[in-house]
C-alpha cells in the first residue's frame, strides 16, 4: 500500500488519479496505472456522507476512460461486494474470483490498518473479491 501512496508512484507517467469535488469539498477519488495494454483501476472511494449521488461513479469513469484514451485494450479492477452493482453498471463484468484472507490480530512491527474480524468471535474472516474486467470500450 505503501508504494501507491508514495510521491513517485502518484507523479508516473504511469498514473494518473482524479478527485471529484462538490461544494469545493473532494468527495470521491480513483486512480488508474497504465502497464503495457492494460490499465488497472485502483483507490476507489467516496466519503461516508457523499454516498449514493454519483459521485463514485464520475470518477470511476474518469478513471476508466483514461485507461482507455492512453492506449489501454483492457481496463481491470478489483471490487468490493459495494461496488459490484456501480461496476456491473458501467459495463464491468466478473472475470474470477480468489480468496482473501484476513489475520485476527497484529503479525509483526507494522500490521497496516485493522482486520476486519467479528469481535465476537475474535477470529477473521475469508472474503472472497471478485476482481472484473472490462475488455472494450463503449
Amino acid at each position: 500500500m505503501a508504494h501507491f501512496a508514495s510521491p513517485g508512484a502518484l507523479l508516473s507517467r504511469d498514473a494518473v488519479a482524479f478527485v471529484v469535488r462538490f461544494a469545493g469539498q473532494p468527495v470521491a477519488c480513483a486512480m488508474t496505472v497504465l502497464s503495457g495494454g492494460s490499465a488497472g483501476v485502483y483507490w476507489v472511494a467516496t466519503r461516508a456522507d457523499a454516498r449514493r449521488r454519483g459521485f463514485g461513479e464520475l470518477a470511476t469513469r474518469a478513471a476508466v476512460r483514461a485507461g482507455f484514451e492512453y492506449g489501454a485494450r483492457v481496463v481491470t479492477l478489483q471490487s468490493t461486494e459495494q461496488g459490484v452493482p456501480l461496476y456491473r453498471k458501467l459495463g464491468f463484468a466478473p472475470f474470477t474470483t480468489y480468496p482473501r484472507y484476513v489475520v485476527p490480530g497484529p503479525v509483526g512491527p507494522d500490521p497496516g490498518p485493522p482486520p476486519l474480524s467479528n469481535p465476537s468471535t475474535g477470529g477473521g474472516r475469508t472474503l472472497n473479491s471478485p476482481p472484473i474486467v472490462r475488455s472494450e470500450e463503449s
